[in-house]
């Protein structure tokens, strides 16, 4: 493989590393923001969070870790959630554009 293509695979690694770590802080703090809407107080709200946290710093189980997939079978499994129901929405490549000005 060439240099350059090794350097491009690099940066485009990078920047889907910083998506995921973007994209999984903004979920988070909209599932947080819910429950502020609907009432929980401070404490419940931290309460919360550190037991989000408490998954991502799950160790390794039989050398395999923990997947978004895994997961997502679980809820929808067990609580009937249909997460393709949620809408996600993302800007424009003119917004997207602007903020890059």
């Amino acid at each position: 493989m060439k240099a350059h293509r090794v350097i491009d695979d690099q940066k485009m690694y990078q920047q889907f590393c910083r998506n995921v770590a973007d994209i999984t802080q903004q979920s988070i703090c909209a599932m947080l923001y819910a429950f502020e809407l609907n009432g929980y107080d401070e404490e419940q709200i931290l309460e919360a969070y550190r037991a989000i946290k408490s998954v991502y710093d799950l160790p390794s189980i039989c050398g395999k870790d923990l997947e978004g997939n895994d997961v997502i079978n679980h809820i929808e499994n067990k609580y009937g959630i249909d997460l393709s129901e949620l809408t996600i929405r993302i800007e424009s490549f003119d917004e997207y554009r602007k903020q890059l000005s």
